[in-house]
């Protein structure tokens, strides 16, 4: 009789499967390779899907700062992460995150945020969020693109995902 009770809390207790989203996609075959020009950038994002998430908004807008070396560690600071892009959107902490050359642009990997959620039962909890970037850089390095896929899981409220397409500019000095 233990053996069963242990099997049903194990069941119970287990993580649903990961549902499959739309993978990340950078820029392959148009990536052209120019590093961003560190200052202000302004920036309005999109979101181009959405699953699992209540309440999706369209358009963000958001500020962005390209700099040297500010959140790369002095070990990194190498030809691949040698900018750091710090994101501030409305209600959101501001997070930053090296910019890494690849192939298909420049990554950017933030650190795990928890943002609310809200269970099925109505009571709230936290999403533990992951957000990725791949930005390619145009105008000298004064025009951006870039992709966005950000991946939430809460035991209370599931997996959640969405992907947001970005455009900014730096900002005029």
């Amino acid at each position: 009789m233990a053996f069963s009770i242990a099997i049903i809390v194990a069941i119970a207790d287990a993580h649903p499967a990961r549902p499959q989203f739309p993978a990340l996609v950078g820029f392959p075959g148009s990536y052209n390779g120019q590093a961003p020009q560190t200052g202000d950038w302004q920036a309005t994002g999109a979101t181009d899907w959405t699953a699992g998430y209540v309440g999706e908004y369209a358009g963000p807008p958001a500020h962005g700062v390209v700099d040297d070396h500010a959140c790369v560690p002095p070990a990194a600071r190498s030809a691949p992460a040698r900018s750091c892009l710090t994101r501030e959107i409305q209600g959101i902490p501001p997070v930053s995150a090296p910019l890494v050359a690849a192939a298909d642009g420049w990554h950017a990997r933030f650190a795990v945020g928890v943002f609310p959620c809200e269970s099925t039962n109505g009571t709230a909890a936290g999403w533990q969020q992951t957000s990725t970037m791949i930005l390619t850089f145009a105008n000298g390095g004064q025009a951006a693109e870039a992709h966005e896929q950000n991946d939430s899981y809460a035991a209370a409220c599931g997996y959640g995902a969405d992907g947001v397409l970005w455009t900014a500019q730096q900002a005029p000095q």
